[in-house]
């Protein structure tokens, strides 16, 4: 929230000068694709320069940031979403989000509140086993599998071996090695 107090009147949680920021922490991504959710709620009065809230992302750790959502007042909670592949020229595996507004000049009233911020896993774009992405697990995937299946100590996210990463666990074992075994099917 932009205040100290939930509730209250209008005016309470005001944005004075700023910017304020929201800013996560490092999330270390490793799934091929994630979706960012969240409720949001933002206000502006309707007097003075118009007040925006802006959703920025980076993938570097927050070295650089790339605009994915700019809010007019909405004076209600909205949940919205986006997923990173949405933004492919944001690259790197240390995401952040910045939530961001200001009242400069401060001439308005503005409020903003972030709420149910999640960051999951997108697995459903690939089939697992199908290195090659023909829509088969076969033989042509067989021997990047091979390569990929080291035991618990190999990252999924290595040299494109998350495909074989069947229970999502970060690593390709024997666990992911019947799995596709089940999976395998010659033509």
């Amino acid at each position: 929230m932009t205040g100290q107090h939930f509730g209250g009147s209008a005016g309470t949680n005001d944005v004075d000068g700023g910017p304020v920021r929201l800013i996560s922490p490092v999330i270390p991504i490793e799934a091929p694709d994630v979706e960012v959710s969240y409720a949001r709620w933002f206000y502006w009065g309707g007097q003075g320069t118009e007040d925006l809230l802006i959703v920025d992302v980076s993938r570097d750790g927050g070295t650089s940031w790339v605009t994915v959502e700019t809010v007019a007042t909405t004076g209600a909670w909205v949940t919205h979403s986006f997923r990173l592949s949405d933004f492919p020229s944001v690259t790197g595996d240390q995401l952040r989000v910045r939530f961001s507004t200001e009242d400069s000049p401060s001439d308005s009233l503005t409020e903003a509140a972030i709420d149910e911020f999640r960051v999951r896993a997108v697995y459903c774009s690939i089939t697992p086993g199908d290195a090659n992405h023909d829509g088969a697990v076969d033989l042509a995937d067989a021997r990047q599998m091979s390569t990929c299946w080291a035991g618990p100590a190999r990252q999924s996210s290595a040299d494109g071996c998350g495909t074989f990463d069947f229970d999502h666990d970060y690593h390709v074992d024997l666990a992911d090695y019947q799995s596709y075994q089940i999976a395998f099917n010659p033509h």
